[in-house]
């Protein structure tokens, strides 16, 4: 938990994510190296732009203990007009392509 809030906190500040939410879950099932695992995990719901991605996933790599951290990125495909622009106006980009993501 302290590594996903210590996250959250930088990639807020640096402006590469608007928002995260920090969800914590019980388990997580899945197969690692022919091994059927299940650990407690922490789920990071990160809203961004598009345009950041490489960013967020060069930070996620740097910093997380996991050699292959779980980093999907799905569209916004709608929402209040005036939170899409928060998360726009809070994740500035030079390459700003107004694509957001989670």
């Amino acid at each position: 938990m302290e590594l996903a809030k210590s996250f959250a906190r930088d990639l807020v500040q640096q402006q590469l994510a608007a928002i995260v939410n920090i969800m914590p879950m019980e388990s997580a099932v899945y197969m690692w190296e022919g091994q059927l695992e299940e650990d407690p995990e922490v789920l990071l719901l990160i809203y961004s732009q598009e345009c950041q991605l490489p960013s967020l996933e060069a930070y996620i790599r740097e910093n997380h203990p996991d050699e292959e951290p779980g980093l999907a990125a799905l569209p916004i495909v709608g929402g209040s007009s005036s939170f899409l622009d928060w998360i726009r106006n809070n994740s500035m980009s030079a390459n700003d392509t107004g694509n957001l993501i989670i």
